[in-house]
């Protein structure tokens, strides 16, 4: 699926939806370096959120043009942090340096982290208007950067996306609503945020772009890709996440989640049963949609519980797990073992 659909330039934007793991990170370096091959003169700039990702995807794009036998032009073809900063360029910084428009920082907004980029950008765009800079944009962690605060909002458009799509050239001036920005976008990174914002939400309600996102472009390229399969977390773990953190059993009925079939599909997910009031449904995961290998070849069950009268008694048997982990089993702490305590804020500095 990678292969196929990272050939594909489309001529205006383009959504990646799928669970954390499905190799969206993955399919928006192949398609940045396929770009970088066919149209060595586009600007194109590839941006993130989360700083720890640089290394990550500078190596995955190294490895994939090295792939395609091309040699890597970085003033052509950018890894750019959303923000900036002065030891590290970034899509704000840049926009503002080549407007003449001094760039601000955290100590000149109230908001944090993404919340203080989206109002940064909503002053530029206001301050100014901008003139395009980049071919095509690609976005990773897209659900980072997109925000419900009606005070973030600039004329009803996400004002971070906004000011990367003012930033594009348009490929057709009979369609000067077409721009190259593609995004990927984690769905259910947590039970709290799991709606995909539309084209509306992200463009606004005008004509040329409430629908931006709906149906396919000329070749048959879709606007969205949904990817359905997840090779970081095994099947069992995914399903038992999940049912847990959505609540399923609940006696008083399911705390989050999906409420259709179409949006378990979406999710990778076979659905049995209709979605109706007292009506039962059944899931399953076919493992085609599993392609971590320890889901089919593990000789060990995935997921143990292990009961605790006390909470000293809890400790214990997390010390001896960790303990035999570490010494036995010879796991790398720092890398490959996490402990969640899940207990009330009050409590979690014990």
């Amino acid at each position: 699926m990678l292969d196929e659909q990272c050939n594909q330039i489309p001529p205006g934007p383009q959504r990646i939806r799928g669970i954390a793991g499905s190799g969206k990170t993955r399919l928006l370096c192949q398609k940045a370096a396929w770009m970088h091959k066919e149209h060595p003169d586009w600007d194109i700039a590839y941006v993130f959120f989360t700083q720890a990702l640089y290394d990550e995807i500078h190596e995955n794009l190294k490895r994939t043009m090295a792939g395609l036998g091309i040699s890597w032009n970085e003033k052509k073809l950018q890894i750019l942090h959303a923000w900036g900063s002065w030891q590290r360029e970034g899509l704000y910084r840049i926009i503002c340096t080549k407007h003449r428009y001094k760039a601000k920082n955290i100590n000149d907004t109230k908001y944090l982290y993404g919340e203080g980029l989206a109002d940064l950008a909503k002053k530029l765009l206001t301050d100014l208007p901008i003139t395009p800079l980049f071919d095509a944009i690609l976005i990773d962690e897209g659900q980072d950067l997109v925000f419900l605060n009606p005070d973030l909002l600039y004329q009803n458009k996400q004002a971070i996306y906004w000011m990367a799509y003012s930033a594009l050239r348009t490929p057709d001036a009979k369609k000067p609503e077409l721009r190259r920005l593609i995004w990927a976008y984690d769905e259910y990174q947590n039970i709290n945020s799991h709606a995909i914002p539309s084209g509306k939400a992200i463009f606004g309600e005008q004509k040329p772009f409430k629908n931006l996102l709906m149906g396919w472009y000329e070749g048959n390229i879709p606007k969205n890709i949904i990817m359905k399969r997840c090779y970081r977390t095994p099947g069992p773990i995914l399903i038992a996440a999940h049912a847990i953190c959505m609540g399923m059993f609940c006696p008083t009925g399911m705390i989050a989640g999906p409420t259709s079939k179409a949006e378990w599909e979406n999710l990778g997910y076979e659905v049995k049963g209709s979605f109706q009031s007292g009506k039962d449904i059944t899931l399953t995961r076919p493992s085609e949609n599993s392609k971590n290998p320890i889901t089919h070849y593990a000789t060990y069950p995935l997921i143990a519980f292990e009961p605790a009268t006390f909470e000293a008694e809890e400790f214990c048997i997390l010390a001896d797990k960790i303990h035999n982990l570490i010494f036995t089993e010879r796991i790398n702490p720092y890398k490959r073992i996490l402990v969640l305590y899940l207990c009330e804020r009050s409590r979690g500095e014990r």
